[in-house]
């Protein structure tokens, strides 16, 4: 059993979309590893033994001038995360023929997919834009009787769904201890036996090295630009790769980066800001 360890939240207030992407471009290459779009700007979810009040300190100090915020910050205590979410988190539909819904909620037939998860400090409950949008890719293009990998696997939604759409194989990776276990466990509620969950990035992981047929990464702007090659390299020929958790205005820097590592755009989406794209390994 991992203990879990307090979490730092930072709640930003801006009014300035730029100013929003580029505190988050900043704070993710300082420990931050999860975010959350809000109508007052960005929350940015931080280990507390990583946490360091120079960071905000100094942003403040570079972009108040140009771009007026403040920001407020609390300490999450891992216990009393579940307890927070059972009192706010309502299932989500997807396409309409997915639902996500907690352990505590009746299922429901109308749907042909029924994904069960039980979110800890992984932050993927299904309802942020980026995993919707991801989900959507899936639906859309069943991964049945393929290889699929799911890069920064979260809660394991993605994984999940890969399963219950035929997949004959899934490898889901996180980096995150309290990630890779809730993923086990989510795995686990949801009857899921195909599903192989991996502690480490897309580097350190012992995945296969090649051999994918579909990768899913809905990760962080600065890690998918980082991590293109790596893609390329794990996929087949014609495999599709599908990205997310960036914002509309990223997407040229990424389309670009994606076709200097081989690869071709097939198709995105876009959602309250923010969007999603499928490229093909040619």
């Amino acid at each position: 059993m991992i203990h879990c360890l307090n979490w730092i939240e930072v709640s930003i207030h801006t009014t300035s979309t730029e100013l929003a992407e580029i505190l988050l471009a900043e704070l993710s290459e300082s420990g931050y590893d999860s975010f959350l779009e809000t109508p007052y700007g960005i929350d940015a979810y931080i280990k507390e033994e990583l946490y360091d009040e120079t960071v905000l300190f100094e942003l403040k100090k570079k972009y108040s001038v140009i771009f007026p915020f403040s920001y407020t910050v609390k300490i999450i205590p891992q216990k009393n995360w579940n307890e927070e979410w059972e009192k706010n988190f309502e299932p989500v539909v997807v396409a309409n023929r997915c639902i996500v819904r907690p352990p505590f909620f009746t299922p429901m037939e109308t749907f042909p997919y029924d994904i069960v998860i039980q979110p800890k400090m992984s932050f993927g409950t299904g309802h942020h834009a980026t995993t919707q949008m991801m989900a959507e890719f899936l639906i859309e293009n069943p991964p049945a009787k393929q290889r699929v990998l799911d890069i920064g696997t979260g809660t394991g939604i993605l994984a999940i769904l890969a399963e219950k759409l035929g997949a004959n194989h899934v490898d889901a990776v996180d980096n995150d201890p309290i990630c890779f276990e809730n993923c086990n466990e989510n795995c686990t509620l949801n009857a899921c036996n195909l599903v192989q969950t991996y502690l480490g990035d897309v580097r350190t992981a012992p995945i296969s090295k090649t051999g994918y047929d579909v990768l899913l990464a809905n990760i962080t702007k600065n890690v998918l630009l980082d991590e293109f090659d790596n893609y390329y390299a794990l996929m087949n020929h014609g495999a599709t790769l599908y990205i997310s958790g960036f914002y509309e205005t990223d997407q040229e820097d990424l389309k670009c980066a994606a076709i200097k590592s081989g690869f071709v755009q097939l198709s995105k989406k876009n959602k309250n800001d923010w969007a999603a794209m499928a490229f093909k390994k040619i």
